[in-house]
């Protein structure tokens, strides 16, 4: 007998009473099973990360079970260049992974997947994002500074000079 229409995460219990050939009824014993919980992701958050030559971001989300992960990324006009970055350890609760190496002031698709341990698969809506350019404050390197003081070219009390080449 197949059981559909069940709620996930739910103890159900159940009796299998059986008869013979003479109609007579055999009382079963009261069993129970749990349905496991469906996986789902939620609270997909995406933040550009900084100081980063190529534009990179990082993705966090919340697991209620523990399923894999899968970041699949695109260009928003060019869906065949799909990407994908995959961990396959199962991990339930907050999931991170960085995303390297996207293409600068370019909108982006981004859809988060998981697998349960049974084959499962719980995915995010489309999160849509627009990639910053080079994120790395600009830097002042190889600073000399050199002083001097500049002596009075006449012999009377003027005051001293300095003299300051950055």
């Amino acid at each position: 007998v197949e059981l559909s229409g069940l709620d996930d995460g739910t103890k159900y219990y159940y009796k299998i009473n059986t008869f013979d050939s003479e109609s007579s009824e055999y009382e079963g014993t009261i069993l129970d099973f749990a349905t496991l919980p469906r996986p789902r992701i939620s609270n997909v958050r995406i933040q550009q990360v900084s100081n980063t030559a190529a534009s990179t971001i990082l993705v966090t989300w919340d697991t209620n079970t523990e399923i894999s992960s899968i970041v699949t990324y695109y260009p928003q006009d060019n869906a065949n260049a799909a990407r994908d970055e995959v961990n396959v350890a199962l991990t339930k609760g907050e999931h991170k992974m960085i995303i390297r190496g996207l293409l600068p002031q370019t909108d982006y698709i981004l859809i988060v997947k998981g697998r349960d341990k049974i084959g499962n698969e719980a995915v995010s809506d489309s999160q849509r994002l627009t990639t910053a350019t080079d994120t790395r404050p600009p830097q002042i390197f190889d600073l000399n500074v050199e002083g001097m003081a500049i002596p009075p070219t006449t012999s009377t009390a003027q005051e001293s000079t300095a003299q300051l080449i950055v």
